[in-house]
């Protein structure tokens, strides 16, 4: 998604957030992706002003795809410092147990 080839397709985005919504059953995971699916609606319904010229806009959209990278990367994080506490409790991954101070 980040690759300034790839042309951002917001309903294909929201499919697949709706998608990691399965993966989302920690309290704070469901609403990460909330404002994520937040930033990409309004990605998505962005439009140029007619007095707005072609440079401005396209900045502009560019600015408002770096906050739907920030809202999904938030949720990436999460999810995957959820896999990993999960992974520390169950004791199976082959990974330094992580001691916590009492």
């Amino acid at each position: 998604m980040s690759d300034p080839h790839w042309r951002p397709d917001p309903v294909w985005l929201l499919d697949q957030i709706s998608w990691a919504r399965r993966l989302a059953g920690a309290a704070d995971l469901p609403a990460l992706l909330d404002a994520a699916e937040g930033q990409v609606r309004k990605f998505g319904k962005e439009r140029r002003p007619v007095w707005e010229d072609d440079r401005a806009f396209g900045a502009r959209r560019e600015a408002e795809w770096d906050r739907v990278l920030d809202a999904i990367d938030a949720f990436l994080v999460a999810l995957q410092a959820e896999h990993l506490r999960r992974v520390d409790e169950a004791g199976a991954s082959g990974r330094p147990p992580q001691h916590q101070a009492d």
